[in-house]
């Protein structure tokens, strides 16, 4: 028989661990000139997590949804370290998404280059910053 969740405690110990992670790998990338705002749940987020990036103010928005309160109830921190991560990820090539929608390219094939480049950064990172 599985054992009852308090999905708000189990959310909120997720949130301070979040911050705490997110803060951190801000720190290691370099990012300390942006503003990280604290992780929030949205619970009509499909994938896992989605992140903003507010210009010209520099705000860092990470919002989660199911698929990472799920992974944190079950236990599975490499794969919410791995989550947060590659939502960080993003902020060091969101300038050149900007930049790449302006040309000729369609907007598929920018935000799949997009991905296996910020997947690329997320396992650099993930193996060197610790």
């Amino acid at each position: 028989m599985k054992k009852k969740v308090n999905l708000k405690l189990e959310q909120k110990k997720f949130e301070e661990y979040a911050n705490k992670k997110l803060k951190s790998l801000q720190k290691k990338l370099l990012l300390e000139h942006h503003f990280l705002k604290p992780i929030r749940y949205d619970p009509t987020i499909e994938a896992t997590a989605n992140y903003t990036l507010d210009y010209p103010y520099r705000d860092i928005r990470i919002k989660y949804g199911d698929g990472m309160r799920d992974a944190w109830v079950n236990g599975d921190r490499a794969s919410v370290d791995q989550y947060l991560t590659h939502e960080i990820c993003h902020v060091l090539t969101d300038g050149l998404m900007k930049k790449a929608l302006e040309r000729n390219t369609s907007e598929e094939e920018i935000r799949d280059q997009l991905e296996q480049t910020n997947e690329h950064l997320t396992k650099l990172v993930l193996t060197y910053v610790k």
